[in-house]
């Protein structure tokens, strides 16, 4: 345990500027085995979560911000497709080697003219205001130095009554239960990715990156802060309470 605090200590004192440089390099890193990682390492758990969201989502214009490999889109799409819908969707993301694995896990999905795939910061979309019905991000916004940020722009860039969804680890809002979750990601979530061989700088980076997003009760007034009206009865921990998934609204 010990361990796993310094960590956090050390990421704590990377200056903000370049917080997105550390993470970026962390991605391209392990953008060859990113969703392998997840489905070995959480049991799919991640996956799961993600298609739980998407039955969220609105049939609407979606931006996947920090959509990485595409799966979150997948699921948006899948949902679509099975409710008989055409709602388009944008694949969002800062590292170019995630978004080349996007390209090739599309390119072949029956929805493919739906989804447009574009590189950039969360921080300045460049999307005209209300351009958009629903901003999802899924397990990214953790590594966004200026959340505030990248909040702000996704209520400019939705239209009035649209919905910004988040997934992201259930940190907890209780001492005990934030000491059990760094306990269970030290003792049994690292060294299942060691046995995989990936290296232990890159999981360092990642996951003290996900385990300092906030408590649910201070994210949540994070979203009020930006503008949001938070869906209390949709924004719910999931999987177990490992997840939770967090629910804003722009005003009409």
């Amino acid at each position: 345990m010990g361990n796993i605090i310094s960590w956090i200590s050390s990421y704590a004192d990377v200056a903000p500027q370049h917080k997105q440089q550390v993470l970026d390099e962390a991605y391209t890193q392990i953008a060859r085995w990113y969703d392998g990682k997840h489905k070995s390492a959480g049991f799919n758990a991640a996956g799961l979560a993600k298609q739980q969201l998407a039955e969220y989502l609105p049939s609407a214009h979606m931006l996947d911000l920090a959509g990485g490999t595409g799966d979150m889109t997948v699921y948006f799409q899948s949902r679509q497709a099975a409710l008989k819908r055409t709602a388009v969707s944008t694949v969002y993301d800062l590292n170019a080697h995630m978004l080349e694995i996007a390209q090739r896990r599309l390119e072949n999905k029956e929805w493919r003219d739906r989804v447009a795939i574009r590189q950039g910061n969360a921080e300045h979309l460049p999307y005209a205001d209300g351009e958009f019905g629903v901003c999802c991000c899924a397990f990214g916004l953790h590594n966004m130095p200026n959340r505030r940020k990248v909040l702000e722009e996704a209520m400019r860039v939705l239209k009035p009554g649209g919905v910004m969804a988040v997934l992201e680890m259930n940190t907890g809002d209780s001492w005990a239960w934030r000491a059990a979750y760094m306990g269970f990601h030290w003792l049994l979530v690292m060294p299942l990715l060691s046995l995989q061989g990936s290296g232990s700088e890159v999981q360092r980076r990642l996951i003290v990156s996900a385990l300092n997003f906030p408590a649910p009760s201070r994210f949540t007034q994070e979203l009020r802060d930006a503008g949001f009206v938070v869906d209390e009865q949709r924004s719910q921990s999931i999987c177990y309470r490992y997840y939770r998934i967090f629910i804003g609204v722009k005003p009409q």
